[in-house]
């Protein structure tokens, strides 16, 4: 991720940060309140002005405070327990019938996670930090101490939003007293908000408007680190090794077979317009909404990101799932979880298939010579 510092990695700074962030936010509010608010605006100005500026900034803070609390108390979003595919078709009711399309390794098995005992869905990540498989893994942020993934992503987006807004108005209303302030004697207190305004300004955007790609593009954090790490290894085999390359189990009449991609593809975008309206009002997945996908839609869900407190019980409504794998069928369970591949990758994988690239998964091969070996000779 963007400023993703080495050292910020250890558990001790991974403790530390974000209580150095809140005891950083203390020494702002004296040196804002007290240097700048009351010692240069309330005693030299205006008291209007400086009433103002005490309410914007409480406010902003009050906001960043609800928000970071609001991250840790909905989570990331926790991977379910899923039964296995019935990769044989037994028909046995204790397994999950195959989906028509699941990322696979390349015999075209789907993937298990041993710490959970289950099927994992794609775009899950086991996270030490949690210690559980996260839903749509964005990445852990060491400034809020927790991880960000499916559930609790937009209110990371209001968090950067209200503290990015929060050192705005401090810079501005820096800037527009510093002359007066030098006039009669400099208070370095405003030396200091500078230093940790211009600090937090240029990170906040460039992490902000990263993530307002990413929410456009229907991707993640580690998405694009996985294409950078696959970049850097083709250039200059540096890191851990990734090539990039994934595989899809599609299904093809009575048969399978194995696709080749890239990590590079988009394969879960449903364009601009789909992927705002199902972060704000689908739960942050790229499927299972039933309304239209309409502009209203799209500019309700801009106001929703951008206005305060609105989204709380939008965010809270749309994680709803069923939570019962017995009581439902056991597909539509898994696809309740699993995101939803694009048409474009769909049509993809049928060229594919209609050019001979795919491949038959392993296991099918393995079954199909057990059959031929359990057949009575013919002479």
């Amino acid at each position: 991720m963007i400023f993703d510092v080495p050292c910020l990695k250890s558990q001790l700074a991974k403790t530390v940060t974000p209580i150095a962030i809140v005891l950083l936010l203390g020494y702002c509010d004296f040196a804002v309140g007290w240097a700048l608010g009351h010692q240069e605006i309330w005693r030299y100005h205006s008291h209007g002005v400086a009433i103002t500026l005490w309410v914007l900034v409480g406010f902003c803070q009050v906001m960043v405070f609800i928000y970071w609390a609001l991250i840790f108390i909905i989570g990331p979003g926790k991977h379910p327990i899923l039964p296995l595919f019935d990769l044989f078709d037994t028909g046995d009711p204790q397994l999950c019938p195959l989906p028509d399309m699941f990322n696979c390794d390349a015999s075209g098995y789907p993937f298990y996670e041993s710490s959970i005992n289950s099927l994992v869905v794609p775009r899950s990540f086991f996270s030490k930090n949690v210690h559980y498989q996260v839903l749509k893994y964005d990445h852990y942020c060491v400034w809020i101490g927790m991880v960000i993934g499916e559930s609790n992503y937009m209110f990371f987006l209001k968090f950067m939003q209200w503290f990015l807004t929060n050192f705005v108005i401090i810079l501005v209303m820096t800037i527009r007293y510093t002359p007066a302030n030098a006039r009669h004697g400099f208070n370095w207190n405003l030396l200091i908000i500078y230093i940790g305004s211009a600090f937090w300004i240029i990170m906040l955007v460039a992490m902000f408007g990263v993530h307002l790609r990413y929410v456009s593009l229907e991707l993640t954090t580690l998405d694009e680190l996985t294409v950078k790490q696959m970049h850097r290894w083709a250039k200059h085999r540096r890191g851990r090794e990734e090539l990039g390359i994934r595989y899809v189990n599609v299904a093809h009449g009575n048969d399978r077979r194995v696709v080749q991609f890239t990590a590079a593809d988009r394969i879960y975008t449903k364009g601009f317009k789909q992927n705002w309206i199902n972060m704000v009002f689908n739960g942050n997945r790229n499927h299972g909404y039933t309304k239209p996908y309409s502009t209203a839609r799209l500019l309700l869900a801009w106001v929703i990101t951008f206005l305060p407190l609105v989204d709380i019980p939008v965010v809270f409504s749309s994680r709803r799932r069923r939570s019962d794998p017995e009581a439902t069928d056991k597909l539509a369970y898994y696809h309740q979880y699993s995101p939803e591949y694009s048409e474009e990758f769909r049509a993809y994988c049928r060229r594919q298939i209609d050019q001979g690239i795919a491949y038959r998964p392993t296991y099918m091969k393995i079954e199909s010579h057990s059959s031929q070996e359990s057949l009575p000779s013919q002479n």
